[in-house]
């Protein structure tokens, strides 16, 4: 897996991976392409990266030395933080499975938060989503003995914003209203905390 970075996709690299791994690794310009701005489908991103500025950078480093010796702790910290990279694999598998047993159909649903990038992104970033679950999709019908399995990113807005997509969802599903302004505020308190974050150990 490899993000943007120019010298994850240059031509030595994609011809040495499309004969190692063809058509079995993701990256840019790759068979399965790694969209930007993507932290909730890498848990490097969605936690482990977040862990350790946390930790190296709690205070300024006088010197390269103690950066190196504060980058080796951390990660041995985050190498004993097993329970808790568990429950983050626990977390994101919850809340991607679920079921109607009257109905006999499942629905793979995964909130997302991006930054806003245009008004086709909702339907965009849902494709995105059902291309990455679609191999798994035969798997939970036979698991759950389903007959249908339906894949629905909700995407929400790193500055509050709110699809008309999710809306559609909720009335669909006959969710309360009172939910679109409590992700509000939720969404936009955790872009706050980040930005606060990465401002501060800059």
């Amino acid at each position: 897996m490899h993000d943007g970075a120019p010298e994850h996709y240059c031509r030595n690299v994609m011809a040495y991976f499309n004969a190692a791994y063809p058509g079995q690794w993701i990256g840019s310009a790759g068979p399965t392409p790694w969209p930007a701005r993507s932290p909730d489908i890498n848990l490097l991103d969605f936690y482990v990266w977040g862990r350790l500025k946390s930790l190296v950078y709690a205070s300024a480093a006088p010197n390269v030395e103690v950066l190196q010796q504060r980058i080796e702790h951390a990660c041995g910290i985050v190498r004993n933080e097993l329970n808790c990279l568990c429950n983050v694999q626990k977390s994101l598998r919850r809340r991607a499975q679920t079921y109607s047993q009257t109905t006999e159909k499942g629905y793979i649903i995964d909130p997302t938060i991006r930054i806003e990038t245009g008004s086709s992104q909702p339907e965009d970033v849902n494709q995105e989503k059902i291309n990455i679950y679609l191999p798994t999709v035969d798997y939970f019908k036979a698991k759950y003995q389903l007959e249908d399995i339906e894949v629905i990113c909700l995407l929400f807005g790193a500055c509050g914003v709110i699809p008309k997509f999710f809306e559609s969802f909720r009335k669909t599903f006959e969710l309360p209203q009172t939910l679109t302004a409590d992700i509000i505020t939720s969404v936009l308190k955790r872009s706050c905390q980040i930005l606060s974050h990465h401002i501060h150990s800059v």
